[in-house]
């Protein structure tokens, strides 16, 4: 069973190869104004941030775990310091093109487990 993020990912561009996944880190404002811009298709922001969401994003909560980090630039791996699973929000525009749902569907499967509540727009439940 896949149990963190890096794992869904992975997962998700093997099966995918064409759709092409960019990884961006930033604050929870500046995840939710690369959304806004379109310059985003997705955000994982930290569960504490909600206060800041807007009515036209849908969104899934789901626990995760934080997980190693070795980027393919150099041989080094950053390891989290601390290691317990958080409470975590991933957010989307509500216009699901086919791509986005396929991987909005590979996070349903993946919350299953994990899974603390899906809104849609308006905060209402899924």
């Amino acid at each position: 069973m896949k149990d963190s993020i890096a794992d869904l990912l992975e997962q998700f561009s093997s099966e995918y190869p064409d759709y092409e996944l960019n990884l961006f880190y930033g604050s929870a404002s500046e995840i939710i104004n690369g959304l806004g811009n379109n310059k985003l298709d997705f955000g994982f922001i930290i569960e504490s941030h909600n206060d800041i969401l807007k009515d036209e994003y849908c969104s899934l909560s789901l626990q995760i775990k934080q997980s190693v980090i070795t980027p393919d630039s150099i041989d080094i791996a950053v390891h989290p310091i601390n290691t317990i699973e958080k409470p975590a929000r991933v957010i989307w525009q509500n216009d699901i093109n086919c791509m986005k749902g396929l991987f909005v569907e590979k996070l349903r499967d993946f919350s299953e487990c994990f899974l603390l509540s899906a809104t849609c727009l308006n905060g209402k439940k899924e």
